[in-house]
C-alpha cells in the first residue's frame, strides 16, 4: 500500500531529498513544483491552526484537504457554481527513494460531464520535470470500450482520474453523464446510445510498482 511504502520510506526518503535539496513532504513539493505545471493556476496555500486554507477561483477562501502522513491534498474549488474544479497530489516514493507527484486537475460540470488531466513530475537536473510518458503506460479511451467499437465522432466522451489518498491505484474513469444527458436532450441519439452499449468498463487501475516507480495497467 500507498501509505505504508510512504512509512516505511519516509525516514530513508528524507535522508536522500536532503541530500538532493528535495522536499521529503507533499506539501513541501507542492509549495517547490512551478505553476506551469499546474497550467498556470496553481492555488497557494497556508497554514491556519490544523486547517490549510486558500483563495477560490471566486476569491473566497476555502479549505483545502492537506493529508501529510499520506502524501495527499485535494482542494476543491466550486468557484462561482457553474461548475467545480478539484486539484489533486499524491506523493510516491520508489524503493531507490525517488520522489514522484502525480497531478491531476479535475473539471466537473453536472450537465457536460467530468474531465481530468494527469501528470507527474520528478526531480531531474535539480529541476521538476514532467516524467508522465516514462511512469504511466499508453493506453486510450479504446480500453473502455468493447473490442473493435469506434465511437461516432458526433460524440463526446471524456474521462476523469483519481489519485489515491490511501493505497497506490491510480483510478481512470469513464464519464458518462454527458452522454446519457445527450440522449435526453435528442442529440445524435443513436451515436450516443451506441457509446453506452459497447462499454466494456468503467474504471481501470493503473498500479505503482516501487521497485521500478512506474505504473502498470491492471
Amino acid at each position: 500500500m500507498k501509505k505504508v511504502l510512504v512509512f516505511a520510506s519516509f525516514v530513508f526518503a528524507a535522508s536522500v531529498c536532503a541530500a538532493s535539496a528535495a522536499p521529503a513532504s507533499v506539501i513541501d513539493c507542492y509549495n517547490e513544483i512551478p505553476s506551469s505545471f499546474f497550467n498556470g493556476a496553481k492555488y497557494e496555500l497556508r497554514r491556519s491552526g490544523k486547517k490549510w486554507l486558500t483563495a477560490s477561483t471566486a476569491d473566497a477562501e476555502i479549505e483545502a484537504l492537506v493529508d501529510i502522513a499520506n502524501g495527499y491534498i485535494r482542494i476543491e474549488d466550486p468557484g462561482t457554481g457553474g461548475g467545480t474544479r478539484v486539484d489533486e497530489v499524491a506523493l510516491f516514493i520508489s524503493k531507490s527513494g525517488a520522489v514522484i507527484i502525480g497531478i491531476n486537475r479535475k473539471d466537473i460540470d453536472g450537465v457536460v460531464g467530468t474531465s481530468s488531466s494527469l501528470l507527474f513530475v520528478s526531480k531531474e537536473g535539480g529541476r521538476w520535470a514532467d516524467v508522465t510518458q516514462k511512469v504511466l503506460p499508453k493506453t486510450g479511451l479504446s480500453s473502455f470500450f468493447k473490442p473493435g467499437f469506434k465511437p461516432s465522432d458526433k460524440v463526446t466522451i471524456l474521462s476523469w482520474f483519481e489519485l489515491p489518498r490511501r493505497g497506490t491505484t491510480v483510478v481512470w474513469n469513464l464519464d458518462t453523464v454527458g452522454v446519457e444527458a445527450r440522449i435526453g436532450c435528442e442529440q445524435n441519439v443513436a451515436e450516443n446510445k451506441a457509446v453506452l452499449a459497447n462499454i466494456k468498463t468503467k474504471r481501470i487501475e493503473f498500479l505503482y510498482d516501487a521497485k521500478t516507480g512506474t505504473f502498470t495497467v491492471k
